[in-house]
């Protein structure tokens, strides 16, 4: 149910930013969301398709969710892993110092839309 928040927020960023840059009718937005966040691509595109559709400038438009997977990172030889939560040691050096990156933010990637109708 978080999804509704985060869809209310990405139309108020959508609305904002298409204007700002002079776009009149946006086609399509890109969203990198983090593995580790509670949300999910479907509910997503549900709840957006729903908040746009009385929004002339959204409405139409298509949302492309992507997932963005956490990394782990040993601190000893700098090897990248894909985050699971069994991973207990790096698989080159088996060191079990390891530090995570990424998968936590939702980030606007990409609009394209038109200048003019």
């Amino acid at each position: 149910m978080h999804e509704v928040g985060l869809s209310r927020a990405l139309v108020a960023e959508l609305v904002a930013t298409c204007s700002r840059i002079g776009i009149v009718r946006l086609r399509s937005a890109v969203v990198d969301v983090g593995a580790l966040t509670t949300y999910k691509p479907e509910p997503l595109r549900h709840y957006f398709a729903f908040l746009t559709q009385d929004v002339p400038l959204l409405r139409d438009a298509s949302i492309d969710v992507r997932i963005v997977p956490a990394t782990l990172v040993c601190a000893t030889c700098n090897e990248q892993q894909v985050f699971a939560p069994t991973i207990e040691a790096c698989t080159r050096c088996r060191s079990s110092s390891l530090r995570l990156e990424g998968g936590s933010r939702v980030t606007l990637k990409e609009i394209t839309g038109e200048t003019h109708v």
